[in-house]
């Protein structure tokens, strides 16, 4: 969510070319930095070691598209045949 978030605000500093919404987008990214941090630490507390172990492998604010594939079971070489099968059906 956060993540997203900042996307979002990115895309609002370009469409708008404005240095308010830079200075918008850089208070959000402190602040959700700071949630994120608290979160983690509050994770931490409550799991140890296995989350520390977690947070190893998982980065902080850029999603890794393998890692999510490889948690739901699905594997990146199926799924670009079946993304550009349906892509194919759509535009005919």
């Amino acid at each position: 969510m956060y993540f997203s978030s900042l996307v979002f605000y990115i895309g609002l500093i370009i469409s708008t070319l404005s240095l308010g919404s830079l200075v918008l987008w850089l208070g959000i990214f402190i602040f959700h930095n700071y949630i994120a941090a608290f979160e983690e630490n509050k994770l931490e507390e409550t799991f140890g070691e296995e989350y520390i172990a977690y947070k190893k492998k998982v980065p902080k604010w850029v999603p890794v598209w393998a890692i999510f594939f490889k948690i739901i079971g699905l594997k990146i070489k199926l799924f670009i045949p079946i993304f550009l099968a349906f892509f194919s059906e759509i535009r005919s």
